[in-house]
């Protein structure tokens, strides 16, 4: 009832060729940008923890340039861009993806760049889904005026 209410009132004053064709702004939705590769403008890059409850490298640290050359220390919380596949349990890129909740031990495998972790989940029949992965993180950090950012979120930076 109150919604065929406020329906009524908002339509009020306003033409029947209004409502069925309403003026649309001349602006497309632009996609997320996408950020990569901030090793090639980054140095001391190491991955640790923040929450002593998981004890998970869970942050990302670095000193990174700015478009004048100088370094800068910066951070970024991978739960921003990092989550797991529902159906594998696999690390992937994901807006506030929270993998810290799934993930039980994370490492830096290879090179500095490269995170992995050992993850699991709970299917719908209770059945567990174990499994390592890893994920370059160069695939979905960029270094944008010596601060690190992911498709979820912006990391801090500081002199």
């Amino acid at each position: 009832m109150l919604a065929g209410f406020l329906l009524a009132v908002g339509t009020i004053g306003m033409s029947s060729t209004a409502l069925a064709n309403p003026v649309l702004p001349d602006t497309a939705i632009s996609p997320l940008p996408t950020y990569t590769n901030f090793s090639s403008s980054c140095e001391s890059i190491a991955l640790y923890a923040t929450q002593a409850i998981h004890r998970l490298p869970d942050q990302l640290k670095a000193r990174c340039r700015d478009n004048a050359g100088v370094l800068h220390s910066a951070e970024i919380d991978l739960n921003l861009c990092v989550g797991i596949n529902y159906q594998n349990a696999s690390l992937l890129w994901s807006i506030y993806g929270k993998f810290s909740e799934y993930c039980s031990s994370c490492w830096s495998a290879g090179t500095r760049v490269e995170f992995g972790c050992a993850c699991r989940l709970l299917t719908g029949n209770a059945t567990k889904i174990s499994t390592n992965s890893t994920l370059d993180l160069d695939t979905g950090i960029g270094n944008v005026n010596g601060t690190l950012h992911c498709a979820g979120g912006i990391g801090s930076r500081g002199d």
